[in-house]
């Protein structure tokens, strides 16, 4: 259930549900007469000054993620819509706040990145032993068939039986 707030056209707040004051910590009574951008983080706050004046102008904005001070500085990840309900005279108006509460979507966010990023160290790891081995295959391919090329070429010779039959395992070994 998401959180809902009623605001003056001046940001003071009138009416809120039981899920924002649950979700703040606080009782209603506490809630009602505050103005509505003490309850939200300074630094992403979408209600403060020229923001709530191009708010009340515009008439609303939607899905505006910011950070929700609770009770004890307690921040909660949001998604905050608003729209101002319009009457003859501007100051009678009042805007409707809605409240998404999205720390569960974040921390799932927050795994999928941890888990993102693990799985790219793994590819990583991945492929440097692949370049490793196919490096170190070289290495070992290249004397290995200067060894049976030169073993071939012995057993091209006039060699003592015991030689010849150690080259031809040397041989035979290289065919299998």
């Amino acid at each position: 259930l998401d959180a809902l707030i009623v605001t003056s056209s001046q940001g003071r707040t009138e009416m809120v549900n039981r899920t924002a004051c649950a979700m703040l910590g606080r009782a209603e009574n506490e809630l009602i007469g505050r103005p509505i951008e003490t309850l939200f983080a300074e630094e992403k706050n979408p209600f403060s000054g020229p923001k709530w004046d191009a708010l009340i102008q515009t008439g609303a904005f939607d899905n505006t993620e910011t950070i929700l001070v609770g009770k004890e500085g307690r921040e909660i990840p949001v998604l905050v819509s608003s729209s101002v309900m319009h009457q003859t005279d501007v100051a009678t108006s009042r805007v409707i706040v809605t409240i998404k509460d999205i720390g569960d979507f974040k921390q799932v966010q927050r795994q999928l990145q941890e888990k993102d990023a693990q799985l790219m160290a793994a590819e990583i790891a991945n492929q440097t032993k692949s370049d490793f081995l196919a490096n170190m295959s070289h290495e070992i391919r290249t004397p290995m068939n200067t060894i049976i090329g030169m073993g071939y070429l012995a057993l091209q010779t006039d060699l003592p039986p015991k030689q010849q039959e150690h080259l031809k395992k040397i041989h035979g070994a290289a065919h299998m």
